[in-house]
């Protein structure tokens, strides 16, 4: 069905589920779908991670993939642009202390993660199993752990730095205007007189698509918030793209 829209997506949690590979028969409808319509991939993990989630086929079939929140830009194989970030020690000294405050009892290691203009801070760990993971989740859950943390950081580094709550584990912490919605323009510079459909899982205040859905809402196009992944595939399909 002819469209003149430009879908973009997060990844965890809005195409596959946190950490796991796409589901095959929404890989293949995906890339039928962008032999179409223009496809865009935002998500603040790095390019490697993506590919584990996304497969290569779905991930060269975008007209471009931004990593760590825009901050780092593919097409295909190619990097097209890459950004730094320089916290100061301070930062990683509040890291080091929540990681000793917090009473989660499962503590992984790989707990900081520098990538192209963002850190990625976890409790847990990017060494956790899937069990573990989850049993993260529950907790943060239970005591809202993560926001407590980005409100401290944002309290002590908000002049300079943005701290949101990303993925099901994670934080991210890009510099002030450096998160997903800094692409927006970028997009619609690409495709003039098209209207921009984002997907999201954490479009709340504070979660690390906010800033893009706000964006987008402000010049008046859609953005469709996902409670479990399968509402993005259900949603596509009902478009009959």
């Amino acid at each position: 069905m002819p469209t003149n829209k430009v879908f973009v997506f997060d990844v965890d949690g809005t195409l596959t589920p946190s950490r796991t590979v796409i589901n095959p028969t929404f890989a293949e409808y995906f890339i039928d779908a962008a032999s179409r319509h223009p496809m865009y991939l935002v998500t603040g993990s790095d390019r490697a991670k993506t590919l584990e989630q996304v497969t290569e086929p779905v991930y060269n079939s975008c007209k471009a993939v931004f990593q760590c929140s825009g901050n780092e830009r593919w097409h295909q194989d190619k990097l097209i642009k890459t950004t730094s970030i320089d916290a100061p020690q301070k930062m990683f000294e509040t890291f080091d202390y929540w990681l000793g405050a917090s009473m989660f009892e499962h503590k992984t290691g790989n707990h900081v993660e520098v990538r192209s203009g963002l850190i990625n801070f976890s409790i847990v760990g990017r060494n956790a199993t899937r069990h573990q993971r989850a049993a993260y989740v529950a907790w943060d859950h239970r005591t809202d752990e993560r926001r407590t943390i980005a409100a401290t950081l944002n309290n002590a580094f908000g002049d300079k730095f943005s701290i949101t709550v990303a993925g099901d584990t994670g934080l991210d912490i890009t510099y002030l205007g450096a998160g997903k919605h800094q692409i927006v323009d970028e997009i619609l510079e690409a495709h003039p007189g098209h209207t921009i459909e984002f997907y999201g899982d954490k479009t709340n205040p504070g979660g690390n698509d906010y800033s893009i859905a706000q964006k987008i809402h402000e010049i008046g196009h859609t953005v469709c918030p996902v409670d479990e992944y399968m509402d993005t595939e259900f949603s596509l399909r009902g478009q009959n793209l």
